[in-house]
């Protein structure tokens, strides 16, 4: 169980890291 729970944690982290970057991709696109 505490596998699957690491793995959910991991998989937030990138989701968030990826967010960030989309924001940064729409920031270069205003520009």
């Amino acid at each position: 169980m505490s596998g699957v729970r690491e793995n959910r944690v991991k998989i937030q982290v990138l989701e968030e890291a990826v967010a960030d970057l989309a924001d940064g991709f729409h920031f270069y696109d205003g520009i």
